[in-house]
């Protein structure tokens, strides 16, 4: 400690002052004023990676530099030589890492300035890491509701894009159909199975997408759950394959196992390594990505590896830090990793990275391991889906190209506001089922007023309502139907939802879905007593 009360007193008002200190410029200003009034000295300097404050005598860039690399060095109090003047140096840490150094030149004895110097640069480091981390706690706050508004987005998105796609792929597999009755020449009839099969494929990679994407964009209020993380690794390998179209991506998935967590988040782990991969490897030749998993004890590794330049040893300690980007201006945000850390953290694990400038990059995350004998293997990462109308390929049967006789057809209400999807929906059902379509609840009473009902298929996202309270008023008309509703959804995943999944999950089907297996659902109910 410094000697002398008048010391001690100045460096107790420096603390006082610096409560009020706004920013790192501030901190500078009181530390300088703080050195000037308790030990003469001809110049002083503060110096951090954001600021720079010099008193008396001017100090250079490169002066203040050296300041910097010599605590940077030895991480503790120090002098160094500037031409012909010893200058007394104390480290400033924040947040575990020295960044940067206050400095003085002392008049006559250095004894005493150093000790105060040390103590005034304790000072500024206690008030300096509470100020960077109070900022990166508002940034971290600041990306989350961002993120959110993004989810937000990206699930009406896809909300959006079910319809269209459940019609698509309803009107592609009746034109197979019709094609398949159609006197049309061998050839003809080929060609056109072909391009109607190259369709569903490049449909069916849609529909993958947008199970993904609802994957990604799902609250963190569902429980965590055990799950294989290869289906989740192939999830984000999905969704950033636009990213990775030109590389070579090497995948070694290994069987590990389970962990607990959330598909969703930790999804949105890999997909920031893939895409940060991705981006590091552009102008590479012969890129390559290596994924890979592998356990090993308790805990289950997953390995993200590039080719390209790798990292700079000066960037791999701060490389999780928010807002800290090494990609050209507009290519960044300096959040993901940061935000990537924090969701392995959460999850009871740690991520790792290893590189040398030249040999790429290898991102590690570790998770520890859950038994299978402790819970049941979850299936994937997908949204919940009916197993009855889980996406298929397409298969024809006899049953399904000869309509059913009108007087044994059971009658379904269909409510869908949706005109695409509702007329795709008649138009594929009518051999099988008296279809009534309608686009309200109004319609549907309407409907259920004037005839009796034997199946219900209601969208859950109708204007006004939603599709559950809407089952409940035609229930109330006709109890029959209380255990003939059959729930669409485009992507709404609220508590309702979930309720009727966990009920019965062969009643809540998302769009787009199988037909044969629709069809089979639904007549299996309409004949149940």
């Amino acid at each position: 400690m410094p000697n002398g009360l008048s010391d001690l007193r100045q460096i107790v008002a420096l603390g006082h002052r610096l409560l009020t200190a706004a920013d790192e410029e501030s901190i500078a200003g009181l530390c300088l004023d703080a050195i000037r009034k308790s030990s003469p000295s001809p110049s002083a300097a503060f110096v951090t990676d954001r600021c720079s404050r010099v008193d008396g005598a001017e100090w250079d860039a490169a002066a203040l530099g050296t300041l910097r690399d010599a605590v940077i060095e030895t991480r503790q109090e120090t002098e160094c030589r500037l031409g012909e003047l010893l200058v007394l140096v104390s480290p400033l840490v924040a947040r575990g890492q020295v960044i940067g150094a206050v400095a003085a030149v002392p008049s006559g004895d250095p004894e005493r300035p150093r000790l105060l110097l040390a103590a005034i640069a304790q000072h500024a480091s206690c008030y300096l890491d509470l100020h960077r981390s109070m900022a990166a706690a508002e940034s971290r706050l600041i990306a989350v509701d961002r993120l959110a508004s993004v989810g937000t987005l990206a699930a009406g998105i896809g909300h959006e894009i079910a319809n269209p796609l459940a019609s698509a792929m309803l009107n592609n597999s009746g034109l197979a159909m019709r094609l398949a009755r159609a006197d049309l020449p061998a050839g003809v009839l080929a060609d056109s199975q072909r391009l109607l099969d190259e369709n569903e494929e490049a449909l069916d990679r849609i529909r993958s997408l947008i199970a993904d994407l609802r994957t990604y964009v799902r609250k963190d209020d569902a429980p965590p759950v055990s799950l294989d993380v290869r289906a989740v690794i192939e999830s984000a390998l999905r969704l950033s394959r636009g990213q990775l179209r030109d590389l070579d991506v090497s995948r070694h998935l290994q069987p590990v196992g389970a962990v607990v967590g959330s598909p969703a988040r930790l999804g949105q782990v890999l997909l920031n390594l893939f895409v940060n991969a991705a981006q590091a490897l552009r102008g590479v030749p012969d890129a390559k990505i290596e994924v890979r998993t592998e356990h090993l004890g308790d805990e289950i590794i997953v390995t993200v590896a590039d080719n390209g330049p790798g990292i700079a040893p000066e960037h791999l300690p701060r490389i999780f830090e928010v807002y800290f980007t090494t990609k050209e201006h507009g290519q960044g945000t300096g959040l993901g990793l940061a935000i990537a850390r924090d969701i392995v953290i959460r999850h009871g694990g740690r991520l790792e990275v290893q590189s040398e400038p030249g040999c790429g990059a290898a991102f590690r995350v570790i998770l520890p391991a859950h038994h299978p004998e402790r819970a049941t293997l979850a299936q994937g990462s997908r949204a919940p889906v009916s197993p009855a109308v889980r996406p298929a390929r397409r298969q024809h049967s006899d049953a399904d190209q000869r309509p059913a006789e009108s007087g044994d057809k059971p009658c379904l209400l269909v409510v869908d506001d949706d005109v695409s999807v509702l007329r795709s929906l008649v138009r594929r059902l009518e051999a099988e089922f008296d279809v009534i379509p309608t686009r309200s609840g109004q319609e549907a009473e309407r409907a259920l007023a004037e005839r009796s009902v034997d199946v219900l298929l209601c969208d859950i996202n109708l204007p006004g309502e939603n599709g559950f309270d809407l089952a409940a008023r035609l229930c109330a008309s006709d109890p029959r139907l209380t255990r003939r509703a059959v729930y669409m959804t485009g992507g709404t995943l609220n508590d309702q939802v979930r309720r009727a999944l966990a009920e019965d999950p062969q009643r809540v089907i998302s769009k787009p879905f199988n037909l044969p297996a629709l069809v089979k659902l639904l007549k299996g109910i309409a004949a149940s007593s």
